[in-house]
């Protein structure tokens, strides 16, 4: 590979030397050097170097020519020369990787094409990072090589060809990375199965990894239908990134969505992530109020407090609240929904009251946040039974309550929570029970008076009746029975005018004093003379009725009357029919006395038929009678009080003075 090259020779010769040329020749037979060289004449050995300088690359022929001092002449054999000052070319081939090239096999193929004429040897060399993984030389003519089962790595691979003239040449250390694991990747957020209330700004997020390298990693989004709404690459990783998190914001309509990641590294390895579903909820939840109706009033404090739930994607929970009359929190219970996914549902919860009146609501939420109170329902709680008092009926006197009268009830029933529902009159006419319903006529029917009524029947029987009440609940009370008659009766009364105070005074006179009416309050249909009663009247007996000591001041002869009996005389009988009345007339003859006198003699009525309701024949009526001149007198002595005296407040006085 020296263009400059020592053409030597061993010369001989029995007697002397002369000269020896030099011949060379080339590959196209043209003589390219012709050199004499005389300095050994005379010598019979000599050693023979010519320098020559070969100016161009090929294959020489070349000998010696040599002469003797007689003219003997000797060739030498041809000898050939080949001059190669050129190193080999070389260059890796298809499919020898590139520099820095990442696969995901196990094995480095390498392939070289060479120019090289005179091809001696050619060496492949592999090495990783820290040492030599192999080097193999082989003989001219060998072009390609294939290492397998190398592990992951970073490898460094070139090819060195020499040639005969020891010329070499190396093609340049490549970079061929070995990656045989995929990469790896978790979804981050949204968690799976994510209900959200919006669609906006939402970041899909992953953690990324692989052991060398990522290239590449791409979201793909598809809705319920399969359909591709989005797909995104990132492909900023600067150098060998082997970690990252990673997130493409996107926005979303409502719906349901799959999403996931799908990572390559530079091998050409890929991962695809697990799918993540993420729903988006725009709509509230719907609920209806089931059970106890609104306005219901119940005698049970246990209820089910029930509602029917409906959303568009799924229900979380139904929080109860109760409130009582005065708004204060009673009850606040949520019911958690255990199936995800739920769109329908029949919620109930049991809670127990004391007595009143509640509003009771249902707020919902669906897994997405999105939330949904019901209207209010209004339940009364009441155990308590109406209460029921003053239960009076009209008329109610035994003179009226007759066969064929029409009598009145009337009843106070309470009932604090509920409200009376109704009111029935039950009563009993001998035959058997009835019922009138009463009607409220005041009040209300917390606190009202109840009105209701029956005729009585056309004879004589015990009546027995009770107030029988529920209230709006479905409490239920009764009175106590009560027992009364109706009957047809013979009862009677009087009244009287004059027969005291200035009617009742006289001197020396005769004089009608006053009247004694008779009533006959009975009815014609009692059974005996249809209660016609016939009354007679007198004083106890002769004397009684005054004092002794003025007893001979009264005479017995007075012509006013029919009958005169010391100083008084009476109309003594009179006949009243049922519902009549009959008048008796007093009269009175005042005799002379010196000093005024006051008697109060007697008078008694006498009927001939027991009276039915009093159970009585005969009443006595006292009167007080007067004897004085005319003129003023004293009938009460006057008390002499001494002065005092009287503060003006507020104070009731009382006075008062005789003439």
């Amino acid at each position: 590979n020296n263009q400059l090259q020592n053409f030597s020779v061993n010369l001989s010769d029995n007697v002397a030397l002369s000269n020896a040329t030099l011949y060379i020749y080339n590959s196209s037979n043209a003589i390219v050097n012709q050199t004499a060289n005389v300095s050994i004449n005379g010598l019979n050995n000599a050693n023979l170097s010519i320098m020559v300088n070969l100016s161009n690359d090929g294959v020489y022929a070349w000998f010696y020519r040599i002469y003797d001092n007689s003219s003997n002449l000797f060739t030498t054999e041809n000898r050939t020369i080949t001059l190669d000052t050129t190193n080999p070319i070389l260059n890796f081939t298809n499919p020898t990787p590139g520099n820095g090239t990442y696969q995901s096999f196990n094995s480095v193929f390498v392939n070289v094409s060479i120019t090289e004429t005179n091809e001696a040897n050619i060496t492949f060399s592999i090495s990783n990072s820290t040492s030599v993984v192999n080097s193999t030389i082989f003989p001219a003519g060998q072009r390609a090589i294939n290492w397998t089962s190398l592990p992951n790595g970073i490898y460094y691979y070139n090819v060195t060809v020499v040639d005969s003239a020891s010329n070499k040449n190396s093609t340049e250390t490549r970079a061929v990375t070995i990656d045989l694991t995929n990469p790896n990747a978790t979804l981050l957020s949204p968690e799976n199965n994510t209900y959200r209330k919006t669609g906006s700004d939402i970041n899909l997020t992953a953690n990324i990894s692989d052991n060398i390298g990522i290239k590449n990693v791409t979201l793909y989004v598809y809705n319920s239908t399969g359909s591709l709404i989005n797909v995104t690459a990132i492909t900023n990783f600067a150098g060998s990134v082997v970690n990252s998190v990673v997130g493409v914001v996107v926005n979303l309509v409502e719906g349901i969505y799959t999403w996931f990641y799908r990572i390559f590294d530079f091998a050409g390895n890929s991962y695809t992530t697990g799918n993540n579903t993420l729903i988006i909820d725009l709509t509230n939840p719907n609920a209806t109020l089931q059970s106890p109706v609104n306005g219901v009033k119940l005698n049970n404090p246990a209820q089910n407090y029930t509602v029917n739930i409906t959303d568009n994607f799924g229900i979380k929970n139904a929080t109860l609240q109760i409130y009582n009359s005065s708004n204060a929190l009673v009850n606040s219970t949520t019911s958690l929904i255990l199936q995800n996914g739920t769109l329908n549902s029949l919620v109930g919860i049991n809670v127990s009251l004391i007595d009143g009146t509640y509003n009771w609501s249902y707020l919902i939420y669906d897994l997405a946040g999105n939330n949904f109170t019901t209207n209010n329902n209004t339940v009364t709680i009441d155990m308590v039974p109406p209460n029921a008092s003053g239960v009076v009926y009209s008329p109610n006197n035994e003179d009226s309550v007759d066969p064929n009268a029409v009598l009145i009830f009337n009843v106070t029933i309470a009932d604090v929570h509920a409200g009376i529902d109704t009111a029935i009159l039950q009563y009993y006419n001998g035959t058997g029970w009835n019922n009138a319903t009463m009607s409220l006529s005041s009040g209300s029917v917390y606190n009202g008076t109840y009105q209701a009524n029956f005729t009585t029947i056309g004879y004589d029987v015990n009546y027995t009746y009770n107030i029988w009440r529920n209230d709006s609940a479905g409490n239920i009370n009764i009175t106590t029975n009560v027992t009364f008659e109706s009957h047809w009766d013979c009862s009677w009364n009087y009244t009287y005018l004059g027969l005291s105070g200035s009617s009742a005074i006289g001197f020396k006179e005769d004089k009608r004093i006053g009247n004694i009416t008779l009533v006959n309050t009975g009815d014609a249909a009692y059974g005996i003379s249809n209660c016609s009663i016939t009354f007679t009247i007198s004083d106890l007996g002769v004397g009684t009725e005054f004092s002794n000591a003025y007893l001979t001041n009264w005479v017995n002869s007075y012509v006013l009357g029919d009958v005169s009996i010391l100083g008084l005389s009476y109309n003594t009988s009179v006949n009243v029919n049922a519902s009549s009345n009959g008048t008796f007339n007093i009269y009175a003859g005042f005799p002379y006395v010196a000093a005024p006198l006051s008697e109060t003699p007697d008078i008694t009525i006498t009927s001939n038929i027991n009276d039915s309701v009093k159970g009585r024949n005969s009443e006595t009526k006292t009167i007080t009678m007067t004897i004085s001149q005319p003129g003023a007198y004293l009938r009460t002595p006057v008390v002499d009080e001494s002065p005092g005296n009287v503060y003006l407040k507020e104070q009731s006085l009382r006075f008062s003075a005789h003439t």
